[in-house]
């Protein structure tokens, strides 16, 4: 789901796969489940919402601004058993990669 037809029209012609900017749509696709990439101040916020509809979601970090949000997504894979994995795509980038190391 995307916010705008241009992206929409980008995604099909990129990668093939169907994008709307509906949600009834989004959801009609049955897709076994969520990426969300969206600014860092919403991917909690965001997250919850694919949750609470019943799809397992994947994050980009951070998955949440604050602890609170970050408390709440984890009460949900608790209390619903709920599937959120998140994801750091710059695991290569030398600062990150060095801390992994350590």
């Amino acid at each position: 789901m995307c916010r705008s037809e241009e992206k929409t029209q980008l995604i099909r012609h990129n990668t093939g796969v169907e994008a709307t900017t509906d949600l009834k749509t989004a959801i009609s696709f049955a897709p076994d489940f969520v990426v969300v990439a969206v600014d860092r101040g919403h991917v909690a916020e965001v997250a919850e919402e694919w949750v609470l509809r019943g799809f397992p979601v994947i994050t980009e970090t951070p998955v949440g601004a604050s602890f609170e949000s970050l408390k709440r997504l984890w009460n949900l894979s608790i209390k619903k058993s709920a599937k959120i994995v998140c994801c750091e795509q710059y695991y290569r980038q030398p600062m990150l990669s060095k801390g992994l190391s350590l």
